[in-house]
């Protein structure tokens, strides 16, 4: 496949990222961002498929992606993270849609979930195979991205004409960003197979940060710079924008949810009631939304 690459931002995680390349054809091009120069020698050697770019200073998350995918040479791209997983089939239904869909932006497929011990359980997939343009496939996604990097394709110019990954986010949401601005501005399609392995940690960062004031104050950034222009494709289209300071209000307090809970039923009512004072209430969120959140305060 000469159209298409796979572009891994990698951090310290050497036998993650052998499974990873161990899954991906050797007549695939890769490019891998070394962030630390954590590699060992002796697995840079073993895939010569693969292109490495070291960086001496450890690189914030998405600069260290972005490494990766500016890299690129080719038409198209898929961003794995290090410890994702691809399958034996996977490249020849992205090579199928890939042809089917040659005006497309950005390919959405299914995933499976794999825990630390590659324990699959259910990920993913859209039911019907279907196209939206833009700006109309982020409806879809506008509370939240369902699909993970590992089961997306992006068309390379997409990404640069959007700038890649914003690197402005330290902890979450990144990705998310970029593939709402995909959805908003270009040719989007969702195809109901499943293509990656997508790996989820006990206790990852999201339990560890979500119930934390900079965790919500990304949420905010996030949602505040979608509205800004999501409203401007809107307008440019000449169509009524979405209800976007609603739409921002049910994903801030989707993500103050299990923070509040959490909070809750470690430290009590006060402490509950206490986080949201020092952040904010989302009046704006649906209504059944913040009776749920009413409810994990006062009853935990």
């Amino acid at each position: 496949m000469d159209n298409l690459q796979v572009a891994i931002p990698t951090y310290n995680r050497n036998e993650l990222l052998e499974k990873l390349l161990s899954s991906i054809p050797q007549r695939i091009k890769v490019t891998v961002s070394d962030n630390g120069s954590f590699t060992e020698l002796n697995l840079k050697n073993k895939f010569t498929n693969a292109t490495f770019i070291s960086s001496s200073i450890v690189l914030d998350v998405f600069a260290n992606w972005n490494v990766a995918a500016k890299n690129v040479s080719t038409e198209w791209v898929m961003i794995p993270s290090d410890d994702d997983l691809f399958y034996e089939f996977t490249f020849e239904i992205i090579q199928k849609n890939i042809e089917k869909y040659p005006n497309a932006d950005m390919i959405v497929f299914g995933y499976d979930v794999i825990d630390e011990f590659d324990v699959k359980r259910k990920g993913w997939v859209v039911k019907n195979e279907i196209s939206y343009e833009s700006p109309l496939g982020f409806d879809i996604f506008k509370y939240g991205v369902d699909a993970r990097m590992p089961a997306i394709v992006f068309k390379t110019s997409m990404l640069k004409k959007l700038n890649y990954f914003d690197e402005n986010y330290k902890l979450t949401a990144g990705d998310s960003d970029l593939i709402q601005r995909v959805l908003l501005t270009g040719s989007v399609t969702f195809i109901p197979e499943i293509v990656a392995a997508y790996r989820v940690w006990n206790g990852a960062l999201t339990h560890q940060k979500i119930a934390t004031k900079l965790w919500l104050s990304e949420i905010d950034f996030w949602q505040n710079k979608l509205k800004n222009y999501g409203i401007e494709v809107y307008r440019k289209k000449g169509l009524l924008p979405l209800q976007f300071d609603s739409i921002r209000d049910e994903v801030y307090a989707r993500n103050l949810l299990p923070g509040i809970s959490q909070i809750r039923k470690t430290n009590g009512f006060v402490a509950a009631l206490r986080f949201i004072q020092q952040n904010r209430y989302p009046f704006r969120a649906d209504i059944k939304t913040q009776l749920i959140l009413v409810k994990v305060i006062l009853l935990g």
